[in-house]
């Protein structure tokens, strides 16, 4: 049915088309250059997809769609008596989407890994907290309460600005992801570093908020993310996560983007296999020797060495990420401090 569509809005658009050319040839019929950038509306239909590059994400409705597509396109190629040889097969999978698939899958199995190991503790936590180890689903609660762009009616974003400003003025925030907007399936990597980095800020806020009240607090909310801030499992798990953050996540994100712009430097779609033969020999490093994880020079330059190398807009953008992008303070004023430079530190020189 979308294959349809996409043909049913080519089709309106040559009607389109049509009429434009009419409206001009009434409104300047003398002025035939003008009639002449106008293509007549039979030029376009989905034959025009021939020799397209089609990507998309890899489920399976996507993948249906391009095939549905590509069978169109053949139809429209014969209609139009053109040869069969002009339709070219280039379908590919979206890199964004793929490294998606690959941060959900690490993500649940980490969650899984904590959960067996936490599961009597668990058990001893009153149900009406909803306390689950689930790194999505706290970083959408961390949404939820400290959001100030958007705040949940049960959320105290603002009152978390006041009491950053009252008691830690300067002090540096780390963004929040949205996350309560969709359900992105990298938000797991890409909401971690805030909520790793903010933990001191949100512990010690949920507990001057419920000593306030002398504890006696109503607020499921706010009682869940005390209970599960002090878990040093979690943070674990958004440490480990916010590693993937850096070393994996930002720079296969960069050359999702930016592949089709780097013919220069002998770089292209096809060469985004690459990614995969450095991870995959580096993380079966990391399974003989696990500490390489935690190893700064292995995780941040080595993994990717063969490509940023290669690619040095690459090795730019990087460079600009941890070393030169400055932040704002809770006070609105421009600091030295870069956030990622922040972050790279904790994760792998921790002092708390």
């Amino acid at each position: 049915a979308t294959a349809r569509a996409f043909k049913a809005c080519f089709k309106q658009g040559g009607q389109q088309l049509t009429y434009l050319r009419e409206v001009f040839t009434e409104l300047y019929p003398t002025d035939a250059d003008i009639i002449s950038t106008i293509p007549t509306g039979d030029k376009l239909s989905l034959a025009k997809l021939a020799g397209a590059f089609k990507t998309s994400d890899g489920c399976t409705t996507a993948v249906k769609l391009r095939r549905d597509l590509e069978e169109l396109v053949r139809k429209e190629v014969a209609a139009l008596g053109l040869p069969a040889t002009t339709v070219k097969h280039r379908m590919a999978d979206c890199w964004r989407h793929m490294a998606n698939v690959w941060f959900d899958a690490v993500n649940k199995d980490i969650c899984d890994f904590i959960s067996d190991a936490v599961e009597e503790d668990l058990k001893e936590i009153p149900a009406i907290y909803r306390v689950d180890i689930d790194s999505v689903d706290t970083i959408r609660c961390i949404e939820k309460l400290a959001g100030a762009t958007a705040n949940w009616p049960k959320g105290h974003g603002d009152e978390l600005v006041w009491w950053m400003i009252h008691y830690h003025p300067g002090a540096v925030l780390f963004p929040i992801t949205r996350a309560c907007g969709g359900a992105r399936q990298d938000l797991c990597v890409e909401g971690a570093p805030c909520v790793l980095m903010n933990l001191q800020y949100y512990y010690e806020f949920l507990s001057w908020r419920l000593g306030a009240i002398e504890g006696k607090s109503d607020a499921i909310l706010a009682t869940k993310l005390y209970i599960m801030l002090r878990c040093s499992e979690v943070v674990a798990q958004f440490r480990a996560l916010s590693i993937l953050y850096v070393s994996v996540c930002l720079p296969v994100r960069w050359l999702a983007g930016k592949c089709h712009e780097l013919g220069e430097y002998d770089f292209g779609y096809y060469d985004m296999s690459s990614i995969l033969t450095c991870l995959e020999d580096a993380f079966e490093a990391i399974i003989d020797d696990p500490e390489l994880f935690l190893d700064e020079e292995f995780m941040m330059d080595r993994m990717f060495e063969p490509i940023t190398n290669k690619i040095p807009p690459l090795r730019e953008y990087l460079q600009h990420m941890f070393e030169e992008k400055s932040a704002m303070n809770v006070n609105g004023q421009k600091v030295d401090s870069v956030l990622l430079d922040m972050l790279r530190a904790s994760l792998f020189y921790p002092t708390r």
